[in-house]
């Protein structure tokens, strides 16, 4: 009996779960730049994404609803997004936690719907790392984070011109957000990207995200490299100061952090240097009871300056509001007084029209009455034979 061939089986993928890509980093660090980026190479993004503004013309990709609720989860945790003190952990076993994390879980589903590839953005997360992988978790993702890495320096100036913030504080909450996102994610799988590197070549930091996040982004193709050449554009980088930070009198943390992220951005992370980023952790934490009091003074300043800056601008505003509805009105005022004119040049027409019809109709009854008197006059009587003789004649 011959042996029945070997049978042959066709392989199949292995089973995954759902992946989502969650964006770390500052605000300002280009962390939209690199949500756009894996939204074209076949990310999904949010269903309802905060609108294009002066600020980002290209975009923010992040969850309108995502954002206000992480805004109003730092509310409830007695902080804002711009408070460099950082948020109290406490909070993770507050009540509040589980409320919040099943409107968290019903938004995901609601922006995202049954999306096997997601990618999500807000800098607030860095402050909320923990509660956001519990919720992608929750939602069926392997969560996976690709941390934007920007100068300390052009943060801060983008900062101070965005928001009016002193360019200390810029910097303070730069490190509060680094270090706190960075802590929170080492269990994660992640890849640092440069920003100024992704500017200038990005297809070489997609493969680092790829190589780095074990993920295989879909839509490579001529058109997608087309649409990433046309988004990544040098315009999206408003501010360079390079190595402004490197010897920063006030905050020397700066320079190490800056040199650490830098270097895990170009040769990819050394577990080994995390040390050197939790001793300034601890110096940052250590010095919340100094400085706070003088930063909360300073970005007082700083919101009473841009609520003024603010007030100054709307006054402007309804000033030249005002002044064309001057002008609308005074040019509808000389549209109505042009109309009475030509009105009272149409009903003096009128009138000599009606005038000279009048003395047309009495020359007319006058004609008439003449006629008819000659009719009936004697010698009109006398003369008709003759008038009959003459029609005949000339008939």
């Amino acid at each position: 009996m011959m042996p029945s061939p070997p049978q042959t089986r066709t392989p199949q993928p292995a089973a995954s779960r759902r992946v989502a890509v969650l964006i770390m980093g500052m605000h300002r660090s280009g962390t939209s730049a690199i949500s756009g980026l894996l939204n074209r190479l076949g990310c999904d993004a949010p269903a309802t994404p905060l609108p294009a503004d002066g600020r980002n013309a290209k975009g923010f990709y992040e969850s309108f609803p995502i954002t206000d609720l992480n805004n109003r989860i730092l509310e409830a945790a007695g902080t804002v997004w711009n408070d460099w003190s950082g948020v109290n952990p406490a909070w993770l076993q507050s009540p509040r936690y589980e409320y919040f994390a099943q409107e968290a879980l019903a938004l995901v589903v609601a922006e995202f719907g049954a999306s096997p590839l997601i990618v999500l953005k807000d800098p607030r997360i860095c402050l909320l790392t923990a509660f956001w992988v519990d919720v992608l978790g929750r939602a069926g993702y392997d969560t996976r984070m690709v941390f934007a890495v920007r100068s300390p320096a052009d943060v801060a100036a983008s900062l101070t011109e965005r928001n009016g913030f002193d360019t200390v504080l810029g910097r303070l909450i730069w490190l509060r957000y680094v270090l706190e996102g960075e802590r929170a994610s080492r269990d994660l799988p992640r890849v640092f990207v440069s920003f100024d590197r992704l500017l200038s070549d990005w297809a070489a930091e997609v493969a680092r995200i790829e190589n780095g996040l074990d993920l295989r982004l879909p839509r490579r193709s001529a058109l997608a490299t087309a649409e990433v050449e046309s988004f990544l554009t040098p315009s999206m980088r408003h501010f360079t100061f390079a190595d402004a930070d490197r010897d920063h009198p006030e905050l020397p943390w700066i320079r190490d952090i800056q040199d650490v992220l830098m270097t895990w951005a170009r040769h990819g992370e050394d577990p080994g240097q995390r040390t050197v980023l939790d001793g300034i952790r601890k110096k940052l934490d250590a010095l919340v009871p100094l400085f706070d009091p003088l930063v909360r003074s300073a970005r007082d300043r700083a919101a009473s300056d841009a609520a003024r800056d603010g007030a100054n601008a709307e006054i402007d505003t309804l000033t030249e509001e005002l002044t064309h509805r001057a002008q609308m009105l005074m040019e509808r005022d000389r549209k109505i007084d042009d109309l009475t004119r030509g009105l009272g040049v149409i009903t003096r027409s009128n009138e000599d029209l009606r005038q000279e019809l009048h003395t047309a109709r009495i020359a007319a009854e006058a004609a008439k009455a003449e006629t008819q008197a000659v009719r009936d006059s004697r010698s009109y009587r006398l003369t008709s034979p003759l008038r009959r003789i003459a029609t005949r004649l000339r008939g």
